[in-house]
């Protein structure tokens, strides 16, 4: 077992003292058993001694307990592990730290990180627009591109818009090659982009040339070709520091965590640095006290005697797109300096140093070595600065992996073995493998048995807690594969709907006189633990699952419980969902849509929508939040509202087929108002889409037919069907028949987010959105209706949203997860408003994504129609009647801002 002596003298020596956890300890465990022992039971049972059957079982009990102590305290990679599969297989039940810990590219550093890392990109800035301005004339009260005649008008610069400026690598260097790169970094920030966000300009960054003289003293040992040849080359270097990839075993050394090296945007190339980056910046100025610095510390040189460095003046030097010469070509004229210690840098350049202007001067011990012109160094020095460029090249270049290696292995173990403590019972029991003798008689075996069907409820709860912790990697996956068996699980009625596990205890003697035939896991199970007991610890666990990546869905739970009596299988469901999309749902929750995808089929009918808009329809529970038509749902149904012609106001509803008119649901009861009649409606329509919400019945009489009705959570007939089937398979088929057409017709559910930004102004002509310049009006915009505003339209007629609770609970998830500088505009508009709107939307998105007709005539007819609707929406609120003092207070109330006034139904007082 083992190879030396060394291996056993290395292992830890037996510890004598007792466990510091009484869990581990039986004698520590049978003086707590005992103590609670005589607590409970000082007036009937008085003899602890050992000989006392009673303490004979506690102790062989605190013995098996201490067995389950050990395995609970197995390393949590054991406990993960499971039997045949691999450690990839196991880790992937976790969410892995390149998907949960990285975010989309938000701050500056991100997006300058998320554009380095694309091939040939040396490096990238990003910059806030300052020029885009618009001007508001106060007397006209509206918007302008360009400033009134008359004074009474206040500039309105619009935020959110940058200018992206980009270092190509140093083998990019033809204008097809440059065209490419550029193409892939406005493709980049296309599919990157944030909310509220859009850049304008993509463009090379130009460089600013700095001539460098100085006379320096070399070391008495120094060679001057290697001290002139690192200190040009450092010098170049510190005016334009390059940006490196890095590996993750670099970072760490640093004192950084894998938090913190995943923070920001997931690179494919490298891990960046965010010192290193912010180095990089593009600067207003130079320091020459700074390059002094840097010189010193190049080897060979003593001091530095004097030191110059002046920015050039090429011919075409305000030209922003002229290409930059090599920094070996470069000519240009010394510009004069107010401050040789502080350098200006002209804005958005990149300094460089010239190869090709200055002077440099070495001496040692105050006699002159070398000196020569820049333009004319020797051979060797110019070789050697090759040699030092061609090597910093190929570092900058140098890619890294940023595969995270997964945390090492464990040791898969059969946590759910069980023997049963029965057999370490003494042998006069009767109860272990060797039973009773052959003279026991009939009597005694019966005791024995009596005693082992005692002890097996000990057992059972022993055997259980194993299969929950062999369970556990499965109730802790985050895997979607385990995800959906959860959903699917809790899904309809006769599925395993259990949390807890069980297991039958096989190696008790007389096993078969103890279970009845046929016994199994799933009949233990449902002995412990009812289906609502399984969904509601369910619902918790899927909540810790969720509380680990800082997500909440206990408000939605309760407002679809409270409000529609949303059933556990439903929230279920829904937070399974939610869980297997969790990474990007987080991530991208400030993310915009694309707005020029590829193809026109990307434009409608597509998943190509904002991830603040899928976010919140998972929030809300809404299956589908692709950008599609709402206005086209069979809303109309839902005024299916009769007033029951009698001294009562009373009201059903009625569910009607689109095409051919037949009543496909109809009230089980009568209602004491509209909206009462609405909301149970609304409440069918939603159970009539599960498959749980539906109760098959069968009519009394000779001939029984086949109907049913639809029921709620707790199985009261909210809904019937009014047709008796000639058969059980007819009514199957009306049912399914019945699930399609409200998930085509009442799935409805939806929103469309609109950035104000998006539809700014390109032309002088353009539409624009009105302005109010009157303090406290809250009908119209402010001075500036774009920057960092959107729009929010809902369907006011779709299911859920014609309840008022839901509404307020919709808007308040809108609001809580809206960037904190984004001003949304929420609207509940109804049909009409909602028809007019999709079909500007969807025109302006096209002809904005550059399909179909492009002229500018049909892009300014298509942002008029755009911005009028949008501007013409209205909320559609809940109609309410106004009643005094004495009516029935069951009644929903008026409320200013949330109902709108209606009348008074006939009949009424």
């Amino acid at each position: 077992m083992f190879d030396t002596t060394d291996a056993i003298t290395a292992l830890p020596p037996i510890s004598t003292a007792p466990e510091a956890d009484a869990a581990f300890d039986p004698r520590a465990l049978f003086d707590e058993g005992l103590a609670t022992v005589r607590r409970l039971s000082r007036g009937l049972w008085t003899d602890h001694n050992t000989h006392d059957p009673g303490i004979t079982m506690l102790e062989v009990a605190c013995y098996a307990l201490t067995e389950l102590s050990y395995r609970h305290s197995l390393p949590i990679e054991d406990l993960l592990a499971a039997p045949g599969e691999s450690n990839a297989q196991t880790m992937a039940r976790l969410h892995q730290p390149r998907t949960v810990l990285p975010n989309r590219a938000l701050t500056e550093l991100d997006w300058r990180k998320l554009l380095i890392d694309l091939p040939d990109v040396k490096n990238a800035w990003i910059e806030p627009v300052a020029d885009s301005l618009l001007y508001a004339d106060l007397r006209l009260r509206e918007l302008r591109t360009t400033p009134p005649a008359h004074p009474a008008f206040e500039p309105v610069p619009l935020a959110g818009l940058y200018r992206v400026r980009v270092e190509f690598m140093d083998s990019v260097n033809t204008q097809v090659a440059r065209a490419a790169v550029l193409a892939a970094v406005r493709n980049t920030l296309e599919t990157s982009r944030n909310l509220c966000e859009d850049f304008i300009e993509v463009r090379p960054v130009r460089a600013e040339y700095f001539a460098l003289c100085a006379e320096i003293d070399l070391e008495g040992d120094a060679d001057p070709v290697e001290a002139a040849a690192r200190l040009l080359f450092d010098i170049g270097q510190a005016i334009a520091p390059p940006v490196l990839n890095h590996d993750l075993a670099t970072l760490p050394a640093r004192g950084l965590t894998l938090p913190e090296i995943l923070d920001g945007p997931l690179l494919e190339h490298g891990f960046i640095d965010d010192d290193e980056l912010q180095a990089t910046a593009l600067p207003p100025e130079l320091r020459l006290s700074d390059l002094i610095g840097v010189a010193m510390d190049v080897p060979g040189i003593r001091s530095i005697r004097n030191m110059l460095l002046n920015p050039l003046v090429r011919t075409d030097e305000n030209d922003e797109d002229a290409p930059d010469a090599d920094p070996t070509d470069v000519q240009g004229d010394p510009a004069p300096l107010a401050n040789a210690w502080r350098i200006p840098v002209r804005a958005g350049r990149l300094p460089r140093l010239s190869l090709n202007q200055g002077r440099l001067v070495f001496a040692k011990r105050g006699l002159p070595v070398q000196g020569w012109n820049i333009a004319d160094m020797p051979v060797s020095v110019a070789a050697r600065i090759a040699e030092l460029r061609e090597a910093a090249r190929v570092r900058v270049e140098q890619q890294a992996g940023t595969d995270v290696p997964l945390p090492a292995s464990g040791r898969a173990r059969v946590l759910d073995a069980w023997t049963s403590f029965q057999q370490d019972f003494p042998a006069v029991y009767g109860i272990g493998p060797q039973g009773l003798g052959l003279r026991a008689t009939a009597e005694r075996r019966v005791q024995a048995l009596q005693l082992q069907g005692w002890l097996l409820f000990f057992d059972h709860a022993m055997a259980g807690q194993l299969s929950m912790l062999a369970n556990a990697r499965r109730q802790l996956s985050v895997a979607p594969a385990d995800l959906q068996a959860v959903a699917q699980r809790f899904s309809a009625a006769g599925n395993d709907r259990h949390t807890l596990s069980a297991q039958v205890v096989t190696s008790i003697a007389d096993n078969p006189l103890l279970y009845p035939a046929g016994a199994t896991p799933r009949m233990l199970a449902d002995a412990i633990e009812t289906g609502a007991e399984a969904a509601a610890r369910q619902q918790r666990l899927l909540d810790h699952l969720l509380s680990r990546v800082a997500e909440d869905f206990a408000d939605y739970a309760g407002a679809m419980a409270s409000a529609f009596g949303y059933d556990s299988d439903r929230l279920i469901g829904d937070r399974c969902r939610f869980l297997q999309e969790v990474a990007e749902l987080s991530r991208d929750r400030a993310g915009a849509f694309e707005q020029r995808p590829a193809t026109v089929e990307e434009v409608w009918n597509t998943p190509n929508v904002s991830g603040l808009e899928r976010r919140v329809a998972r929030l809300l529970g809404i299956a589908d939040f692709t950008r599609r038509n709402l206005g086209l749902q069979s809303y109309d149904t839902y005024n299916e509202i009769d007033a029951v012609p009698d001294s009562i106001n009373e009201f059903r509803f009625r569910v009607r087929h689109a095409v051919t008119n037949a009543i496909l649901l109809s009230s089980s009861t009568r209602y004491p108002t509209p909206e009462a009649a609405r909301a149970a409606m609304i409440l069918a329509i939603e159970r009539a889409q599960l498959p749980a919400g539906y109760q098959r019945l069968m009519t009394a009489g000779a001939e029984p037919k086949p109907y049913f009705n639809i029921v709620d959570a707790a199985g009261e007939v909210i809904a019937r069907r009014i047709q008796y089937f000639d058969s059980a398979t007819a009514m199957e088929t009306a049912i399914a028949d019945l699930l399609t057409y409200l998930a085509g017709h009442y799935g409805g559910e939806g929103m469309y987010l609109v950035e104000h930004i998006l539809l700014r102004p390109r032309a002088a002509t353009d539409r624009m959105f009105d302005i109010c310049t009157d303090a406290g009006c809250g009908d119209c915009s402010e001075l500036d209706p774009y920057s960092y505003r959107v729009h929010v339209l809902l369907p006011a007629y779709a299911g859920r949203f014609q309840d008022e609770g839901f509404r307020r609970f919709a808007e308040e998830v809108i609001r809580t997860e809206m960037p904190a500088h984004v001003l949304p505009t929420v609207c509940w508009v109804g049909s009409n408003d909602m028809a007019d709107f999709e079909g500007a939307w969807r025109n302006w998105l096209m002809v904005h994504a550059g399909f179909g007709s492009t002229t500018e005539a049909t892009r300014q007819a298509r942002l008029a129609a755009l911005i009028d609707v949008l501007q013409r929406a209205r909320n559609i609120y809940p109609s309410r009647a106004l009643f005094d003092c004495t009516s029935d207070e069951t009644k929903p109330p008026f409320i200013l801002g949330r109902t709108s006034l209606g009348t008074q139904p006939s009949g009424g007082n």
